[in-house]
């Protein structure tokens, strides 16, 4: 009777025991389900603001390229506009030395690639 009583005790213990370990094993699980959950949601958080650094990048880069493109053809137009000026000015000034002078100045060409190269 004793023996039943003991080996009832132990049983009980030993289920009880049991249940507890089962009891923790689901709690690890859990708590392992939700550190790969966390850990999958941090992922992606990183990934999402990753990309979007980088659109957000990619959107100033091409931003700034159109800006320095839109100055590039603004520089090109001064410049073309200028090169005008500076041809208009030269003819005008050949013309008025050669008013003064018996043969026309030749030069002219060269005087003018000289001055487009310098700008």
């Amino acid at each position: 009777m004793w023996y039943k009583s003991k080996i009832g005790i132990v049983s009980t213990v030993d289920s009880f025991f049991g249940a507890a370990t089962f009891g923790l094993t689901e709690l690890n699980f859990f708590a392992e389900t939700l550190l790969v959950e966390f850990v999958g949601t941090k992922a992606d958080l990183l990934a999402e603001m990753a990309f979007s650094l980088v659109w957000k990048v990619h959107v100033v880069s091409v931003t700034l390229l159109k800006v320095r493109i839109v100055r590039l053809v603004f520089q090109k137009r001064f410049l073309v506009l200028w090169v005008r000026f500076l041809r208009c000015c030269l003819f005008h000034v050949v013309s008025l030395s050669s008013r003064f002078e018996t043969t026309p100045d030749l030069n002219a060409s060269k005087h003018i690639k000289f001055i487009v190269c310098k700008v």
